[in-house]
């Protein structure tokens, strides 16, 4: 997209200290800039992560303002389903449990770019309460996929691990993770999982269009299951009976039949869950009968 102009005339460039004679703006970005190009042009980071385990839900709140960089490389992971059916590796009681590593034994992973990145500290955000959701290390920015999330406030640890979410919800999950800790503060005695990992708002558009799809599938079963009762009560009504009442006698029945079929088809639409649909149908099947069985 760049382009070139030339005149005859010779460019005016300042003398002195300030004659650098460069044209910054056809300089090669640096790494920084393409990094933070990258990330304005996604959007937004999130600001809550649901980190579901076999022991629950866990709901996190993050800080993309103060650690995007972080926040960016957790969410992506999480969004590409890095830490699915990850072990929580370590567990120590009183202090953390910790996770991340598809390795499972704390030697593994990656940051989505595929190497070691700087450690984002920021003043306001420190170990100084439980629940704080922190970045494991191997030293000074050498952050990778690893997490932990603490029992308790590690004040200890500020300065050296950069903290970049909190535990808003489903303390006591945690709580119950930290129950299954070792003396020795390795593996845990139970295994703990992540089952799946999200945005929250992610996860909320997937669990809905999940129950939507049931509810569907429950409709198409209770409209199956309306037609063969009608069919049912048709049936039962005695021969003899539609033979003496006349053909208006068995149109009417007809009638009846249809309208109750409508009646319950617009119950069913009403309802918000498949068994009341179900029961507004077994209603009106019921009073069908009884006119029936009432009629000469």
């Amino acid at each position: 997209s760049r382009f070139f102009l030339f005149t005859s005339r010779e460019p005016l460039e300042p003398e002195g200290d300030d004659a650098v004679g460069r044209d910054v703006f056809n300089e090669k970005p640096s790494a920084d800039d393409l990094a933070l190009a990258q990330r304005d042009a996604k959007g937004p980071l999130p600001r809550l992560a649901c980190i579901n385990t076999s022991y629950g839900e866990v709901h996190v709140k993050l800080f993309p303002d103060e650690c995007p960089k972080t926040v960016e490389n957790f969410t992506t992971h999480a969004r590409q389903g890095y830490y699915d059916g990850v072990l929580f590796h370590r567990v120590i009681k009183g202090f953390m449990c910790q996770t991340g590593d598809p390795l499972g034994d704390g030697t593994g992973g990656t940051s989505i770019w595929g190497h070691e990145f700087e450690d984002e500290f920021h003043r306001s955000l420190r170990h100084d309460r439980p629940f704080t959701v922190s970045m494991a290390n191997a030293g000074p920015n050498t952050n990778g996929s690893q997490f932990f999330i603490t029992f308790r406030k590690t004040e200890h640890l500020d300065g050296k691990h950069v903290v970049f979410g909190r535990v808003v919800d489903g303390m006591s999950v945690v709580h119950a993770v930290e129950e299954v800790a070792t003396a020795e503060g390795g593996p845990p005695s139970q295994p703990v999982v992540v089952t799946r990992c999200g945005e929250m708002e992610r996860v909320a558009v997937e669990v809905e269009e999940s129950e939507s799809e049931e509810e569907a599938e429950e409709a198409e079963e209770a409209e199956e299951e309306e037609k063969g009762v009608v069919e049912e009560v048709v049936e039962e009504v005695d021969g003899a009976a539609v033979a003496e009442a006349g053909t208006a006698g068995a149109a009417a029945l007809a009638t009846a039949a249809v309208a109750t079929a409508a009646m319950a088809t617009a119950a069913r639409a009403a309802a918000a869950r498949a068994t009341a649909k179900r029961a507004a149908v077994t209603l009106a099947m019921t009073g069908l009968r009884r006119r029936l069985a009432a009629s000469p």
